[in-house]
């Protein structure tokens, strides 16, 4: 059975990443993080499994980078 989706706040997003929420803005623009969802008109929040395949990408091609 799949897990239920959580949605995260910029607030935990920017802790679990140790991104900068200005940071994490300028990867979103440039297409290199996941885009928030406006859950309501003034707010956002990224889907949890997303922001952690981020990681693990991030991690894998850093592993990549030493071989």
């Amino acid at each position: 059975m799949d897990s239920p989706l959580r949605f995260l706040t910029e607030a935990t997003v920017s802790q679990i990443t140790t991104l900068h929420r200005t940071q994490i803005g300028r990867l979103v623009k440039a297409g290199d993080f996941p885009a928030p969802i406006y859950i309501s008109e003034r707010r956002k929040a990224w889907p949890e499994a997303e922001v952690v395949a981020w990681m693990a990408a991030a991690a894998a091609s850093r592993r990549r980078g030493r071989d």
